[in-house]
């Protein structure tokens, strides 16, 4: 069985060499140790495999109070646990509290845009030109928790 336990920088590495999902924001964007230690110490976990191998990460960063900003980086084997990374992000969600929630989906990562949907979010931008780190054209999203 998964489990989801607090996200750590040394997951990223096996999680680069597993492949990225597509749709996944590029390891370039991840790979900045400036970043992964900001994101240990946010409200952000990995999800173990049956095998405790790290196949997908992702969180909740606070940009102010009230406003958030998600982000998540799924390897190729993720697709076989996509029910618990969607019952791990309902609950992180849920357990956040209110406010204002963001989030960036590649403009043509269908499986992106249903899983948004799916999470509750509704599309708020549908085109944000040269968003991603490597220039891709994204389509923003936004969840509203009362």
């Amino acid at each position: 069985m998964s489990r989801i336990v607090p996200f750590d920088r040394s997951h990223m590495p096996t999680i680069l060499a597993g492949g990225e999902a597509e749709g996944s924001l590029s390891g370039d964007f991840y790979v900045n140790e400036k970043l992964l230690a900001g994101l240990e110490q946010q409200n952000s976990w990995t999800l173990l495999a049956t095998d405790d191998t790290p196949i997908a990460c992702g969180g909740i960063i606070e940009l102010w109070k009230n406003r958030y900003m998600c982000w998540m980086y799924l390897n190729k084997r993720s697709g076989d646990y996509m029910l618990a990374v969607t019952r791990a992000v309902k609950a992180a969600l849920k357990g956040n509290g209110k406010g204002r929630y963001e989030m960036a989906v590649k403009y043509d990562f269908a499986a992106g845009h249903r899983w948004a949907k799916l999470l509750g979010f509704h599309i708020e931008t549908p085109t944000m030109l040269n968003y991603g780190p490597n220039g891709e054209d994204c389509t923003g999203y936004v969840r509203i928790q009362k």
